[in-house]
């Protein structure tokens, strides 16, 4: 994408130099105007949402884990690969909060022998699911963190589960 990003200069300038063409010797009708000033002022609103929006949602993941990191016992678990690393194994270090475990197991199934091969009394699941389904014996799960709200699941027709590709984090308590 940042190689497309030189081209949308240029694209600007073409799209306004084809507008100012189109609309030359026309005269601009009422609900065309209109249709302008709404289009404008909804895209004036969502830049302004985005701008303080980050662009990767992991962002707002590291944020939560780097805030309540105590509340886990200072411990997080994923599956397939840990949290905290990017693409081709680069780890981030900027919102890694200090003397923090990260830990990841093959699947979901590993993990209740995981937690109790080494002792873990709390910590936070990172699941890339939208919902666990799933149940581990001997501990509490409470959903803590997710980007989208829960009464999304309750939409008829829509299988959330494929179609949000996210991730929701889990405080695990053993009981």
């Amino acid at each position: 994408m940042r190689f497309f990003f030189p081209v949308s200069y240029l694209f600007v300038f073409i799209s306004i130099y084809g507008l100012r063409e189109y609309f030359q010797g026309r005269k601009i009708k009422g609900y065309q105007l209109k249709l302008f000033k709404v289009s404008a002022g909804i895209n004036f609103i969502l830049l302004l949402f985005m701008m303080f929006w980050p662009a990767n949602e992991k962002v707002v993941y590291y944020k939560y884990l780097f805030n309540n990191i105590d509340r886990g016992n200072r411990t997080i678990i994923t599956t397939k690969r840990e949290i905290y690393e990017l693409m081709s194994g680069l780890k981030t270090t900027f919102y890694t909060p200090d003397s923090c475990h990260s830990y990841f197991v093959k699947s979901e199934d590993e993990l209740s022998g995981f937690l109790k091969n080494n002792s873990i009394d709390s910590c936070f699941y990172v699941n890339r699911h939208f919902e666990f389904n799933g149940t581990i014996e001997g501990y509490n799960i409470i959903k803590v963190y997710s980007v989208y709200p829960d009464w999304i699941k309750n939409i008829k027709g829509i299988d959330w589960q494929k179609t949000l590709s996210t991730t929701s984090i889990y405080l695990l308590t053993k009981r």
